[in-house]
């Protein structure tokens, strides 16, 4: 998940491990979003990490 330090929008992709760049899925303005991309990747939201 990256969140911006000004707006607080938040996004939630993959982090690159090989190059640290992100790639963007989808925005996450809410619980309901990140319960749908957690779904959709089978990721378990205590596993996601965020990056500022």
């Amino acid at each position: 998940m990256r969140v911006s330090i000004c707006t607080g929008e938040r996004t939630a992709g993959f982090q690159d491990r090989q190059t640290g760049n992100f790639h963007d899925v989808m925005q996450v303005p809410g619980s309901r979003e990140l319960a749908a991309f957690c779904k959709e990747y089978g990721i378990q939201e205590q596993d996601i990490v965020t990056i500022y």
